[in-house]
């Protein structure tokens, strides 16, 4: 056999070699949907896909977040809104106390179910959450923000500062509004003198000038109650913005995902048509490859026999 017979023998079956080893790289690539079995296929591309794959992940830590900013949200405005409620039927009872026509026991009576609306009040400002969580602590959440001392007087007792969760890497949003800035104090002037009187103040001083038929502090008590109901209102539209804030966040969190993962796809997942189409012909090469091999080698063989 002479060298250049030998140097074609090797040429076809170097040939041969790399056809079948595109054939094996296309059938990994049908059978696992990656491109690129092993990082060391195409190191630029694997620097690439984690990346973006780093860049996916944060966006599922935000969306948690949102999530639970939403959550927390939802539960401040579910609980001020009925707040809300509580303080509606509150002033009308005690326009009825403030009425000419309400006798001591009328008085009495309309007492009783304002003492309760405080009650509920007072629950309705300790509500958690599912785990547990006082949703009005600021950021003490382990205990009841709004706390009763020795006689009865309800004082809030926790964080002032609002909560913010990261949406993105340049962006916070409010996760929640607290206790004092919900159950906001009211001015009150006496003797010259303004100051700030508590949430639940209010209720107590107003159940005290009922009780003791004192119009005069009924009526203050009335126009302080309506000084609440525009707090809770104000409240219940900041947590309404802060929501719709969220919303729009989670959205754009959503599309910055998809966009990531279309990269991602086209970074690194197999084209199944065309891997399929280019599968074919690569068997279709091999095979003739093949053929062509075994043809000259029995050709050379004869040669070299002669």
């Amino acid at each position: 056999m002479g060298l250049s017979t030998n140097y074609a023998f090797g040429l076809a079956v170097s040939q041969l070699q790399d056809t079948q080893t595109q054939l094996t790289k296309t059938q990994g690539q049908l059978a696992t949907g990656k491109l690129y079995v092993n990082p060391s296929d195409n190191p630029a591309v694997a620097a690439t896909v984690q990346r973006v794959q780093d860049a996916i992940d944060r966006q599922d830590s935000f969306a948690a977040s949102l999530t639970q900013v939403d959550n927390r949200l939802a539960g401040q405005e579910t609980a001020v809104t009925s707040v809300a409620t509580l303080l509606t039927r509150m002033k009308s009872l005690a326009l009825q106390a403030a009425s000419d026509t309400s006798s001591a026991q009328d008085r009495a009576n309309i007492n009783i179910e304002i003492k309760t609306l405080h009650d509920q009040l007072l629950s309705l400002a300790n509500t958690q959450d599912a785990n547990g969580n006082f949703i009005f602590g600021g950021a003490v959440q382990s205990r009841p923000p709004f706390a009763s001392d020795a006689g009865g007087q309800v004082t809030y007792v926790g964080d002032q500062a609002s909560l913010y969760v990261p949406a993105e890497a340049q962006l916070r949003l409010t996760a929640g509004l607290s206790g004092d800035a919900v159950f906001a104090a009211v001015p009150r002037t006496a003797d010259g003198k303004t100051s700030g009187i508590g949430f639940f103040r209010v209720i107590d001083d107003l159940s005290g000038a009922i009780g003791a038929g004192d119009t005069a502090g009924m009526q203050q008590g009335i126009a302080e109650l309506g000084t609440l109901q525009d707090g809770i209102s104000h409240a219940i539209a900041s947590i309404g913005a802060n929501r719709s804030a969220v919303t729009q966040q989670q959205q754009v969190v959503s599309d910055t995902k998809t966009r990531l993962q279309s990269a991602l796809s086209g970074a690194q997942d197999t084209d199944y048509t065309a891997a399929a189409t280019r599968l074919q012909q690569q068997m279709l090469a091999l095979q003739a490859g093949q053929a062509s091999f075994a043809q000259s080698s029995r050709l050379n063989l004869f040669d070299y026999l002669k």
